[in-house]
């Protein structure tokens, strides 16, 4: 053979060799062209494709107006459909669905059949065309191309994760504010975590050390002023005495100048508490104590309110005024003449739940007819008393140390034994509630 010709032979054999090494797998790969929907206008299965053969099947979806494309797929033998899951790889997001025109990409070594069912039409036209084919998934393309190291859909998936990972950061980023940056309405930040400890006390080892800020129970969290020792708060101490109130207006200084003053009010109270008088040592004829004495002003009810015991100027000896029976404004009497003998009202009625008593009773009869005149509780009532009233200025002044009193709201009522001209009858008391 000449030496040009062998040459020409050798270049040949090199490049059909390189070829061949650097072939991409797809090359021997068999593959198979189907129809699963063509112009469906309505909800159906179509066209179950059989995959028996192949590991990946690409599908070209065309949705016009409304409907759902669902991806099903079945063993062989089987006898119902179940979804499975396909790639888009415009965005490498998977789905058992779709609803808008896209290419997809569905793995179906193991199954028997796939079909691509329509649901929920509205003037629909579908159209669903698959490629079929022994490559892996990532491999295969819907119509037609090769093949590389990494799929379109590995690829798409993968930047859809970075466009994650980078709007994420984007609001990490968003959340961390710079020194002396100024607030404005929105901002977003990081919460702070406290641990809730019952009993304060340390969460880090060393000094220096991270640590968690504490909150109490009730969610109060622990602050200490910095300035000076630990708070310490005490009412009726005597032992431990804080240290001398500081000067320079911290929360700690002013508790402890808080402090000894009340322990201050503490001690005058105990002094106090010395010189209350005891019941023995004021009972009556006690001497004058040598001491200051305490005591409270007397007080008095007047059936509505509480008020102070009145002074009056003949006090000035020391003796107490004190008047019989009732208050002055509680007062009544009345005077009544009758001649024909019936039973008369000499003091009205004095109202709801209110008695009158009388403390004094003056009969007097001018009349020639010896008389006995009835008191009694209301015109008709029962009698409380009864008074000789002898002929001509017979009679007499009853004082009654014992008040004598009607029912409440009657009347206090006279009641001559005859008819005689005239007697008189006087009745002086008071009206009271008891």
């Amino acid at each position: 053979m000449p030496e040009a010709s062998m040459k020409r032979f050798h270049i040949t054999l090199a490049l059909v060799l390189l070829l061949v090494s650097v072939a991409p797998a797809w090359a021997l790969e068999e593959q198979e062209t189907a129809s699963l929907q063509s112009s469906a206008a309505s909800d159906g299965n179509g066209t179950a494709v059989s995959v028996t053969r192949y590991a990946t099947i690409g599908l070209d979806v065309e949705v016009t107006n409304t409907a759902t494309v669902t991806f099903e797929g079945r063993s062989a033998g089987a006898s119902s459909f179940s979804s499975m899951r396909c790639t888009n790889r415009a965005t490498g997001s998977a789905s058992t669905t779709a609803t808008s025109t896209g290419n997809y990409e569905c793995p179906v070594a193991g199954l028997g059949e796939v079909r691509a069912r329509i649901s929920g039409c509205s003037s629909c036209v579908v159209n669903v065309f698959g490629r079929l084919t022994t490559a892996s998934p990532g491999l295969a393309q819907a119509s037609g191309g090769g093949g590389g190291d990494a799929s379109l859909a590995e690829q798409q998936a993968q930047t859809g994760l970075l466009t994650t990972i980078d709007a994420d950061t984007g609001t990490i980023a968003a959340a961390i504010r710079a020194e002396d940056s100024p607030h404005s309405s929105g901002h977003t930040g990081m919460e702070i975590l406290c641990v809730r400890k019952d009993t304060a006390a340390s969460m880090a080892d060393t000094d220096g050390d991270y640590a968690p800020c504490l909150i109490d129970s009730t969610g109060r969290l622990y602050t200490r002023d910095a300035t000076t020792a630990d708070i310490s708060v005490r009412v009726g101490s005597t032992t431990d005495a804080p240290a001398t109130p500081g000067s320079d207006g911290s929360l700690n200084a002013k508790l402890k100048l808080l402090t000894t003053q009340l322990d201050t009010l503490n001690t005058a109270i105990s002094t106090l508490s010395g010189k209350l008088p005891s019941a023995a040592s004021m009972a009556e004829d006690t001497a004058t104590p040598s001491v200051s004495k305490i005591q409270t002003f007397p007080m008095v009810h007047d059936g509505t309110n509480w008020d102070f015991m009145g002074k009056a100027a003949a006090e000035s000896t020391g003796v107490q005024i004190v008047r019989p029976h009732a208050l002055l404004a509680d007062r009544v009497s009345n005077v009544v003449g009758i001649t024909d003998g019936s039973s008369t009202s000499v003091v009205a009625a004095q109202g709801s739940g209110v008695r009158f008593c009388a403390t004094t009773i003056v009969v007097s009869n001018s009349s020639a007819t010896n008389v006995t005149v009835d008191i009694r509780d209301g015109t008709a009532g029962s009698v409380l008393m009864t008074i000789p009233a002898a002929a001509n200025m017979g009679g007499g002044v009853i004082p009654l140390a014992v008040p004598l009193c009607t029912s409440a709201n009657t009347i206090f009522a006279a009641d001559p034994s005859a008819s005689a001209s005239t007697v008189t009858i006087t009745a002086v008391g008071f009206k009271t509630t008891l």
